[in-house]
C-alpha cells in the first residue's frame, strides 16, 4: 500500500511541470484532491461506505424560506446538506440565496393626458433593485363622460394595475354604466405584483395571456387577432385573414371578392417531385446494364398518381457520340459507351398534366481492363458486413453495400442482391431490413452480375439481452457506452459546458423515448416509402444520395439533415435560455433579459417555461420535469437529449450537438466514430462516416444549412481553432488531432491544446495506477 501512494505522489510532482495547466488543473483533471489530509481519488475514500449526499462543497439550495449548504459537516469525509438558515422578514430564497423582496407601492394613475398615464411606484424595502417593479407609464384613451348620469370612466377596459402585493381589472362592476377597477386580487405567497400580473420573484410573469385566453406572442382563433403582451392587436401579417379575406397594411383584414369557378384542373393539381439523382460512373466495360436507376424511388406525386418519365421532347431514348441511354418504364439505363467523357442529362416526371425535371451526371471511364480490349469477366465479390449483436424487438438492416464488382458488371438493382437464412430465401435488396428473434442467425448474402456469375458471403446477427442500458426497454443502444438507466440517472462521467451534468444524462442513449427517431431513419435507408412529410423526404433524399448504399452512413446523414436545414427533431435556436442567464451579446433584445423571452418558434406552447434569474442571483438553470414546465429554470442549462427533441423541440448549440451525438451512438456509431465538441464559444459534432478516412465536421445548431460539407468545414466560424473538449455518453474524449478531420489539416494546434492533448493521455496512465492503488487500499 506504501509503494502505491509514493507512485501517486511521485507523479503529482513531476507530471504538472510538463501539464499546460496549474497544479490545480492538474488535479482537477485527474479527479484527485485532498480532504481532511486525505488522498481522495475520483470519489472514493480509503475509509468509510457513505456517499455523497450533495454534488459541490460550497453549493447552497432553498429549502423552505432559507438556504442550506453543501459541506462535509459531521467529518466522515462525505458531503451532506447543512442545516437550515433562515432569510430575514423581508427577503425571500431563490436559487440558494436570501434576496430582499421588494414591497412596490405606487401612487394613482394621473388622468389620460396625450394617451399616456404616469405614477410613481416605490420599493418600501428599499432592496435596491427594478426586478418586479410595476409599470410607471401605461398607454390610454381619452374617454368622453358617460351620457348616463353624470359618471365617467376611471380605466380602460379588461386594462389591469397592481394595488399593494395584488391586481384589480377594469370593468363595469355596479350599475352605472362607467367603467371602474374591480376589487383586488391579492398575489399568492412568494409571489409580486408587476404591470398588474402576479410573477415569482426573479422570474417570468405568471399569467401570460389576453382576455380571450391567447396566450402572449401568439394569435387569436379569431382571426387576425393576436395577443401582444395582454393586448389583443389587429396583425394579420402573422395570423392571416378569415374566409381567404385581404390583409391591410394596418394588421386588418377586409373581405376577398368571390372567385369564380374554374375546370381547369391543372389549376388544383400539384406537379410531381422530382429528387436529386445519383451521378453514374460508367467504364466502357462490355455491358453497362449495371448503371439501371429505378427513377420512382426519386419521385413521387403528390395526388398519387402513376409517373410517366421521359427525356426532352418525351422520347425514351438519348443518343450521343459519347453513349446512348434509355428509359424503360421506371428504369433508367445506359449501352456500352464510346469514349471517355461526362455528360447532363435532364429527364423529366410527368403525372399526365404537369410535368418535373431532375438532372443525372454521367462521367465515363477508361476500358476494363486499360489496354483497350475487354477484359474476361470476373465473378463480383459479395461481402455482407460485418457480425452484430442487437437487441430484441429492434429493427436491423442487412447491408450489402461494400459487394463489389471488378468489371464494374453488378448492377444496383434489388434482384442481384439475396439474402437467405438457412437455405430460404428471407428477402432482396442492397439494404434490407428486419427483426430477428432471439439466437444466433447466420444469414447468407448472394450478389449476381449481369453475366450470372455469383459469390456469397455471410454474417451471424446475434439477438440477445442487452449488456448496456440494462434498467430501460430502449431497443436501440450502443454496446460501448458505460450507461445503464434513462435520465435522470446521475451516471456516467461529470460534463460541465453550460451546467454540470451527467454524460449518460445528457447524451441519452439509454433513453426509450428517442427510439421513434433512429426507426425513421432506420425507414428512410431501407427504402420504406416517406407519404406526406415533405421535410422528411427531403432529408431521406440527400441521405440516399450521398450514402453510397450504405446504411449507416445514410442514417447519419438523415439525422444530420432532419436536425440541421430541414427542422424535422429541432427548430429554432433557443434563444431564451442566453437571455435568462443574462447573456447580452446572444440576447437580441435586451428587454429579454432575465425573463423566459423569445418563445422559440417551434409550434409547442412553452409560455409555462420559467426564468428565476436576475442580476444579482444568476446561477445556470436546472431542469425537473418534463410535465410541469414551470418547475424548471431554462437559465442556460444542459437538458437531457429526450428534452431538446421530444419536450422543447428545440435548443442552443450544446443541445442540438448533444442530440446529434445521442441518436448516431444509438444508430450504431462507436464511441470513436461520434464527438460532440466544446470550443470556446460554440458547440458541433465530430463524426467519421462510413467509407471516409477522416472527421467530418458538423453544426446543425439553430437548422444550420449546409450542416455538413463533405470534405469541409462548415462555414462562418473557425471550427478548427476553437476546438476545445470531445465528449460522448463515455465521458471526456481525447479529440482527434487536425491532421485526421476534413478541413483542419492546415490549422494550427495551440500550445494549450497541446498541452491538454499530453494532459488527456497522462490521465489514462494516471487512471491505471489509481485504480491499482484503490485495489491495494481494499485489501
Amino acid at each position: 500500500m506504501k509503494k502505491g501512494v509514493v507512485v501517486i505522489i511521485l507523479l503529482l510532482m513531476i507530471i504538472p511541470i510538463t501539464y499546460s495547466f496549474s497544479v490545480k488543473d492538474f488535479l482537477n483533471d485527474f479527479g484527485l484532491f485532498i480532504k481532511n489530509k486525505q488522498l481522495v481519488i475520483s470519489g472514493f475514500t480509503s475509509y468509510g461506505t457513505c456517499s455523497d449526499a450533495c454534488l459541490i462543497s460550497g453549493a447552497k439550495e432553498c429549502s423552505g424560506n432559507g438556504y442550506r449548504t453543501c459541506g462535509d459537516y459531521n467529518l466522515d469525509s462525505c458531503l451532506e446538506w447543512s442545516s437550515v438558515t433562515s432569510c430575514n422578514l423581508n427577503q425571500i430564497c431563490s436559487n440558494g440565496n436570501c434576496i430582499c423582496n421588494p414591497d412596490w407601492q405606487c401612487t394613482s394613475w394621473t388622468l389620460c393626458n396625450n394617451n399616456q398615464q404616469t405614477r410613481t411606484c416605490s420599493d418600501l424595502n428599499n432592496c435596491g433593485t427594478i426586478s418586479g417593479k410595476p409599470l410607471e407609464t401605461q398607454s390610454c384613451t381619452s374617454f368622453q363622460a358617460s351620457s348616463y348620469g353624470s359618471c365617467s370612466d376611471e380605466c380602460a377596459q379588461n386594462s389591469r394595475e397592481c394595488s399593494g402585493n395584488g391586481y384589480r381589472i377594469c370593468g363595469n362592476y355596479d350599475s352605472d354604466s362607467c367603467l371602474e377597477w374591480g376589487s383586488v386580487s391579492p398575489c399568492i405567497q412568494n409571489q409580486i405584483c408587476a404591470g398588474g400580473l402576479c410573477s415569482v420573484v426573479g422570474g417570468d410573469v405568471i399569467s401570460n395571456k389576453c382576455a380571450d385566453g391567447t396566450n402572449y406572442s401568439q394569435c387569436s382563433t379569431t382571426r387576425p387577432k393576436f395577443c401582444n403582451t395582454g393586448t389583443l392587436i389587429n396583425k394579420c401579417s402573422d395570423c392571416g385573414c378569415p374566409n381567404n379575406g385581404q390583409c391591410q397594411p394596418d394588421g386588418s383584414c377586409i373581405s376577398s371578392p368571390p372567385r369564380l369557378q374554374s375546370t381547369n384542373l391543372s389549376l388544383i393539381n400539384e406537379p410531381p417531385i422530382f429528387y436529386f439523382l445519383p451521378e453514374l460512373i460508367i467504364s466502357k466495360s462490355q455491358t453497362n446494364l449495371n448503371n439501371l436507376i429505378e427513377l420512382d424511388k426519386y419521385s413521387r406525386d403528390p395526388e398519387n398518381k402513376k409517373l410517366e418519365f421521359n427525356f426532352e421532347k418525351k422520347q425514351k431514348t438519348f443518343e450521343s457520340d459519347l453513349i446512348t441511354c434509355f428509359i424503360n418504364d421506371n428504369i433508367f439505363g445506359c449501352n456500352e459507351p464510346e469514349r471517355e467523357g461526362s455528360l447532363r442529362l435532364i429527364i423529366f416526371a410527368s403525372d399526365g398534366i404537369k410535368d418535373s425535371s431532375s438532372q443525372i451526371l454521367l462521367r465515363i471511364l477508361p476500358i476494363a481492363g486499360g489496354d483497350g480490349l475487354s477484359a474476361e469477366n470476373r465473378a463480383p465479390i459479395a461481402n455482407a458486413g460485418e457480425d452484430k449483436v442487437v437487441s430484441r424487438g429492434g429493427q436491423f438492416i442487412l447491408d450489402a453495400s461494400k459487394s463489389y464488382d471488378l468489371d464494374s458488371n453488378l448492377p444496383n438493382l434489388p434482384s442481384n442482391y439475396i439474402w437467405y437464412e438457412n437455405g430460404e430465401k428471407i428477402g432482396n435488396g442492397i439494404n434490407l431490413k428486419k427483426t430477428f428473434s432471439s439466437g444466433t442467425h447466420t444469414i447468407t448474402l448472394q450478389v449476381i452480375d449481369i453475366s450470372g456469375l455469383s459469390s456469397t458471403d455471410e454474417v451471424v446477427i446475434s439477438v440477445e439481452s442487452k449488456d448496456t442500458c440494462k434498467d430501460t426497454n430502449a431497443l436501440y443502444v450502443p454496446d460501448d457506452t458505460i450507461c445503464n438507466k434513462k435520465w435522470p440517472s446521475n451516471e456516467g462521467k461529470t460534463v460541465v459546458i453550460n451546467s454540470r451534468g451527467y454524460s449518460c444524462d445528457l447524451v441519452e442513449v439509454c433513453s426509450e423515448n428517442l427510439d421513434l427517431i433512429v426507426e425513421e431513419a432506420i425507414d428512410c435507408c431501407d427504402g420504406t416509402p416517406i407519404i406526406g412529410n415533405e421535410a422528411r423526404i427531403n432529408s431521406c433524399s440527400f441521405a440516399n444520395k450521398y450514402s453510397t448504399s450504405n446504411s449507416k452512413r445514410c442514417q447519419a446523414l438523415y439525422l444530420i439533415q432532419s436536425l440541421g436545414g430541414n427542422s424535422i427533431y429541432m427548430k429554432d435556436y433557443f434563444e431564451a435560455e442566453m437571455c435568462c442567464r443574462g447573456v447580452t451579446e446572444l440576447c437580441n433584445n435586451q428587454r429579454n433579459l432575465y425573463s423566459a423571452r423569445p418563445l422559440p418558434n417551434t409550434g409547442k406552447d412553452l409560455t409555462s417555461l420559467r426564468c428565476n434569474n436576475n442580476p444579482e442571483n444568476n446561477p445556470p438553470g436546472e431542469w425537473i420535469s418534463d410535465s410541469k414546465l414551470d418547475l424548471n429554470n431554462i437559465a442556460l442549462q444542459d437538458v437531457p437529449t429526450h428534452v431538446s427533441l421530444n419536450v422543447l423541440s428545440t435548443g442552443t448549440c450544446v443541445d442540438y450537438s448533444f442530440s446529434l451525438t445521442t441518436l448516431l451512438r444509438k444508430v450504431g456509431y462507436k464511441s470513436d466514430e461520434i464527438y460532440t465538441v466544446e470550443a470556446y464559444n460554440h458547440a458541433y459534432n465530430l463524426v467519421k462516416l462510413p467509407f471516409d478516412n477522416k472527421y467530418t465536421l458538423v453544426d446543425t445548431t439553430g437548422n444550420n444549412d449546409p450542416a455538413i460539407i463533405f470534405g469541409h468545414v462548415p462555414l462562418g466560424y473557425d471550427y478548427c481553432e476553437n476546438i476545445k473538449t470531445c465528449y460522448n455518453d463515455n465521458g471526456e474524449a481525447l479529440c482527434p488531432s487536425f491532421d485526421n478531420i476534413y478541413g483542419c489539416e492546415n490549422a494550427k494546434q495551440s500550445i494549450v491544446k497541446q498541452g491538454k492533448v499530453i494532459g488527456f493521455r497522462t490521465n489514462e496512465i494516471i487512471n491505471k495506477i489509481v485504480e491499482l492503488v484503490r485495489v491495494e487500499l481494499e485489501r
